[in-house]
């Protein structure tokens, strides 16, 4: 747990207002700003530099009334996700964009974004909780109820037709981290790669060897069954 800063004062200004707060104070209203979400909180600590420099010295504290409440294996998914999304040399989702030429060139890419961000199978953290950033806790609060939400609906298909239909902690998990997979596949892997090409140079390849066997399974299986729900949805 992060220790609650005791130091009483922050970067001065000839301005009144929030900034002029005790410190003590500022650092509740951050806290509580990012409890209902990261956006307000960047915007917040942007108004001023006094506010800008008291969220950088405390940042780490600050963070940690997220960080703290939440697994290793959901930050290391949501780190990783992160990167990919933010990584320049990712394939685009526009299919009429022309397809990667060097595939090899980005099979290291892939390889390389595995070796620094997925690590033990994804849970546990390359970075830790200490060096997240707003922007990285931002963005796991903005995926990570709503890949909660759908692993609560699809763990209903896993315990169908058992006696005790209640899903155990362990299945709840497993969906929610194929969610994670599916969607660092959605991201990385946008487009089919062509036929025929070799195991050595699919991209692909080395983010599955970073996982059990049974994960990519079940990751199939999540996907499949998002699928039937995508085609139900659109029966008339």
């Amino acid at each position: 747990m992060a220790d609650i800063p005791t130091s009483n004062g922050v970067m001065t200004t000839n301005s009144t207002g929030l900034a002029d707060l005790p410190l003590e104070l500022i650092l509740k209203i951050f806290r509580d700003t990012l409890l209902n979400s990261g956006r307000d909180l960047h915007n917040l600590t942007i108004t001023c530099k006094a506010l800008h420099f008291t969220f950088k010295c405390h940042q780490k504290y600050i963070l940690s009334v997220i960080l703290d409440e939440q697994s290793d294996e959901d930050l290391a998914m949501s780190s990783a996700r992160y990167h990919a999304a933010m990584a320049p040399w990712r394939d685009v989702k526009d299919f009429e964009a022309p397809a990667l030429r060097n595939l090899p060139a980005y099979h290291r890419h892939v390889k390389e974004f595995c070796s620094d961000h997925i690590s033990r199978q994804g849970t546990q953290l390359t970075i830790p909780r200490s060096l997240f950033t707003l922007g990285m806790v931002t963005h796991f609060q903005e995926h990570h109820p709503p890949i909660q939400r759908m692993a609560a609906e699809l763990v209903k298909l896993v315990v169908e037709g058992r006696v005790d239909p209640r899903p155990s902690s362990a299945e709840v998990r497993r969906v929610v981290k194929s969610l994670w997979i599916l969607d660092l596949v959605q991201i990385l892997f946008p487009k089919t790669w062509a036929p025929g090409t070799t195991l050595q140079e699919d991209p692909i390849s080395p983010f599955w060897s970073c996982f059990a066997p049974w994960e990519s399974d079940q990751v199939q299986w999540v996907a499949d069954r998002l699928a039937d729900n995508l085609r139900c949805t659109f029966c008339f």
